[in-house]
């Protein structure tokens, strides 16, 4: 596969125009740039966790100083320390917070999510009390940890999600699927901790709420008459044509016989197996001889300005290719680079196919148009049952653009036409 990297064509008094073909910025292909040793990652600061008491979907903030942003690579938190349950049953806590979300050096802020000790806490009523540790990582290194701050952390009433996970699939090690296909079911397995006793007669009840992908409200209702746990299944529906993607909000309430409750949101990503993802690359594959478009244009005894506007219009159509066959419909395509693939563009269409120019007393100048054609590279991406994405390919749009050019004389004499200043034909 190729590497890309922006590149500036410098060609006097030629614009390489993007306006036919929608905007990009040009590139030209080139070898791998060269790996460039990022600077040693720096060890963070810990000041203070809040607030002092967590339920399970809450989000916790951490302030300190030194956390490395999102470009260079993540904040990670250890908490280590026991666990004391609301019953009196102590357990030891080794935490691992990876999922960090930078906002600033000073602040990153995770969700809390529950777990069995000694991977986590908050399975049930409690409180943590131990420290919190932070380090900067990346793909390939980790800073020393920081230094350790005590911490007591009540956990409070809390609906617990266990696992989010496609209907009848193992996702590994992940156990909350960020994202999900079109037309499938999810299983949402939850745990409701802090509310009375469930009987038969006196049931907890759990609903989830949502609007669907066709904009439908739905409202799904099941009763807990023992224990604290159940699972739903929710329908995620089919995306509408037109869309690639979409996000379910979901909110999911447990009330017990008395009135009391808890709640919490969550969120799932929803797309289509095969999309095209293009980040605006385009690259100048051809250059085409110029065209002559004018007449002897004379600047008179006086000088004058000039301005270019297309007397004969030129058509080209695009084309789109795939490096594989994944049944791709086309207006998906459409909507991964932003621009109709199939369409044609012409020079009548190009608003800034222009060109403002002055003639010398005594010269003459000509005008030039040159075609250029053009290449978009997307990327073909496969989002599989578990919500991973990979790339599986490639798609190579043919685009059409047009520069202008004024050309000026310097014998006073025309014909002969001065040649152009565009540069000749020629395939990159």
């Amino acid at each position: 596969m190729a590497f890309w990297r922006k590149n500036t064509l410098n060609i006097t008094a030629m614009a390489l125009l993007s306006a036919c073909g929608g905007a990009g910025a040009v590139m030209s292909s080139v070898a791998e740039d060269p790996v460039v040793a990022a600077e040693p990652l720096q060890t963070p600061s810990v000041r203070l966790v809040s607030p002092p008491q967590w339920a399970a979907g809450d989000v916790v903030t951490v302030l300190g100083a030194g956390f490395v942003d999102s470009g260079r690579g993540h904040t990670e938190l250890a908490l280590d320390g026991e666990f004391v349950t609301a019953a009196g049953l102590r357990s030891p806590v080794s935490m691992t917070v990876s999922e960090t979300t930078f906002r600033n050096a000073g602040r990153v802020e995770f969700v809390f999510e529950p777990a069995l000790p000694p991977a986590g806490f908050g399975h049930d009523l409690g409180t943590f009390t131990g420290s919190v540790r932070a380090k900067n990582v990346d793909d390939e290194s980790a800073s020393p940890a920081s230094a350790p701050v005590t911490a007591a952390i009540e956990v409070g009433p809390s609906l617990i999600l266990w696992s989010l996970l496609p209907t009848g699939l193992a996702c590994g090690e992940v156990m909350r699927v960020r994202e999900v296909q079109d037309g499938s079911k999810i299983d949402v397995n939850l745990e409701a901790v802090g509310l009375s006793t469930p009987t038969t007669t006196a049931p907890l009840v759990v609903t989830a709420t949502f609007v669907d992908l066709a904009n439908a409200p739905i409202e799904v209702q099941k009763t807990i008459g023992s224990g604290r746990r159940t699972a739903l299944t929710l329908d995620v529906g089919r995306l509408p044509d037109g869309k690639v993607e979409a996000t379910l909000h979901v909110n999911l309430s447990v009330t017990d016989a008395v009135g009391a409750g808890v709640d919490r949101t969550f969120s799932v990503a929803v797309g289509r197996e095969h999309s095209v993802a293009y980040d605006g690359n385009v690259r100048v594959a051809e250059l085409y001889a110029p065209v002559q478009v004018s007449s002897c244009l004379p600047g008179g005894a006086t000088g004058r300005d000039v301005s270019y506007s297309s007397g004969t219009s030129e058509s080209r159509s695009r084309t789109i290719g795939f490096s594989v066959d994944v049944g791709l419909n086309i207006w998906v395509v459409n909507v991964g680079f932003g621009i109709n693939v199939s369409d044609s563009v012409s020079t009548t269409e190009c608003q800034d196919l222009s060109l403002n120019g002055h003639i010398n007393p005594g010269q003459f100048g000509v005008f030039y148009r040159q075609t250029q054609r053009l290449e978009r590279l997307g990327q073909i991406v496969r989002l599989d049952s578990c919500g991973a994405k990979r790339v599986i390919g490639d798609a190579r749009v043919t685009d059409w653009s047009w520069a202008p050019d004024l050309a000026i004389t310097t014998n006073r004499q025309c014909p002969p036409a001065p040649p152009s200043n565009l540069p000749p034909a020629q395939v990159f």
